[in-house]
């Protein structure tokens, strides 16, 4: 028998980072059990999902465990290196956020500052 690789439950500092974390953490059990019954369906098709990380992708396990879940889901991915920091011009911070809220369902930033994630999912 394969064991989950999310934890029951998840440490994190902020209470309001740990309910989320939680609720993902569920939501992908779901998800898993779901298609271990073989009654999975594809509700994400035609969407397309951005990965922003900073740091190299390479063989990164969570980058891997992203990719898997959206495209068994019938999504797609994109993978995205941004050139940006917190101490980038906010007018180019606003129009990546822009962009990226039209051309992608959803943005999963990893390595990224709390910062600068939160700047562009303010305006993405």
């Amino acid at each position: 028998m394969k064991t989950s690789p999310f934890p029951a439950q998840p440490t994190v500092a902020d209470p309001f980072e740990a309910e989320r974390l939680s609720a993902l953490c569920a939501a992908a059990r779901a998800l898993q059990a779901a298609h271990r019954a073989g009654t999975t369906r594809l509700s994400l098709k035609g969407r397309i999902f951005a990965v922003l990380c900073a740091a190299e992708e390479d063989d990164r396990l969570d980058v891997a465990m992203i990719d898997h879940a959206v495209t068994e889901l019938g999504a797609r991915v994109a993978h995205i290196r941004p050139h940006l920091s917190e101490h980038s011009d906010p007018h180019t911070i606003e129009l990546t956020a822009q962009m990226l809220g039209r051309l992608y369902s959803a943005v999963v930033c990893l390595d990224i500052a709390p910062g600068l994630r939160e700047r562009l999912g303010a305006v993405a």
